[in-house]
C-alpha cells in the first residue's frame, strides 16, 4: 500500500512540476476570428496557449456551444458581471453581443491574468468592459489563492495532496470584496450574472443576495467535483439562487449543447447552468 501510495505521489508532482514550468512562455499575439467577431488575442502563458490558441490562423472559429448559448441569452444594452475573466475572451465577445449601450464589469482574482485581460481589452480598443482587479466572496476579507494561471481560492480544509499544490506553486493573498457591496458602490446592477470560480461559487452566490433578489439573467459554472472543499452543494447553490424563479438549461459537457433541465435530476459533474427569470 505504502508503495502504491508513493507511485501515486510522484506522478502527481511530476505533473505538477511538469505544469508549472509549462506556465510562462513568451507573450505572442493571434487573430481570433469569430463569425461575427474577429479579435487580436495576447497568448500569455501555456494554459492560455492550450485554451485559446488551437484554430490555425485565419480560419473562422466556430462558437463553442456555451459561446453560442450565452450569445442567445444576452440583448442589447445588458450590463454584465463576470465573475472569473482569466484572460478575457469572453468579455470582449460580450462587449460585442451587448452593444455600446451595454457594460462589462469583469473580475479577476489572479494578477497575472489580469495584466493579460487588460492588454487584451487594450488592444481591441474596447470600451464598454471595466475591468476590476479583485476577487468574490461571501465577505469583505483576505484569501490565499494558488499561484498559477487557472487559480482558485485555497479551502480551508483542504485535504488529499492540496498541500502539495500549495506548496509547489506557491499561494498569493488577495483582496475579496462581495457584489452586493460592489453594486453599492458603484450604484449598477446586472442584467446577466456569470460565475467561473474553480468552486467557490457559492460564497460569491452568498454575496450576492440583494443582487439576486432582482433576478438577473445566470451562467454559472458549477465545479461539482470540488464543492466540497468549500463546504457546499449543488443542492445549496439551487437555494442560494432560489432555482424555482427561473427557466433552467444544463449543458452536460463542453461538446454538447444545453438541454432543458428537470430539478430532479442529479448533477454529478462539472456543468454550466444557465438561467432566465420565469415570466
Amino acid at each position: 500500500m505504502t508503495q502504491i501510495f508513493n507511485l501515486q505521489l510522484e506522478r502527481k508532482v511530476k505533473k505538477i512540476t511538469q505544469a508549472i514550468k509549462q506556465q510562462k512562455i513568451k507573450k505572442y499575439i493571434i487573430k481570433k476570428q469569430f463569425k461575427d467577431v474577429s479579435l487580436d488575442f495576447v497568448i500569455g502563458d501555456s494554459e492560455g496557449q492550450h485554451w485559446y490558441d488551437s484554430t490555425p490562423q485565419n480560419l473562422v472559429e466556430p462558437l463553442s456551444p456555451e459561446f453560442s448559448f450565452i450569445k442567445q441569452l444576452t440583448k442589447s444594452g445588458d450590463i454584465v458581471f463576470e465573475c472569473g475573466t482569466h484572460h478575457g475572451l469572453t468579455a470582449m465577445l460580450l462587449s460585442k453581443w451587448i452593444g455600446t449601450e451595454g457594460k462589462v464589469v469583469t473580475f479577476e482574482i489572479n494578477q497575472q491574468n489580469a495584466v493579460i485581460a487588460r492588454q487584451n481589452i487594450e488592444l481591441n480598443n474596447i470600451n464598454n468592459v471595466i475591468l476590476e482587479e479583485q476577487g468574490l466572496g461571501s465577505h469583505k476579507s483576505c484569501q490565499k489563492i494558488f499561484n498559477k494561471s487557472n487559480s482558485s481560492v485555497t479551502p480551508d480544509n483542504m485535504i488529499s495532496l492540496g498541500w502539495l499544490k500549495n506548496f509547489i506553486y506557491g499561494t498569493n493573498e488577495v483582496e475579496i470584496t462581495t457584489l452586493d457591496d460592489y453594486v453599492a458602490t458603484q450604484s449598477t446592477l446586472p442584467t446577466f450574472l456569470k460565475i467561473d470560480v474553480e468552486g467557490y461559487e457559492s460564497e460569491v452566490l452568498k454575496g450576492a443576495t440583494e443582487v439576486l433578489k432582482t433576478l438577473p439573467k445566470l451562467e454559472i459554472e458549477i465545479h461539482t467535483e470540488i464543492l466540497s472543499r468549500y463546504n457546499t452543494s449543488v443542492k445549496e447553490i439551487f437555494e442560494l439562487i432560489n432555482i424555482e424563479s427561473y427557466q433552467t438549461w444544463v449543458q452536460w459537457s463542453d461538446e454538447e449543447e444545453p438541454q432543458p433541465f428537470n430539478l430532479q435530476s442529479e448533477i454529478d459533474r462539472r456543468v454550466h447552468l444557465f438561467a432566465i427569470p420565469k415570466t
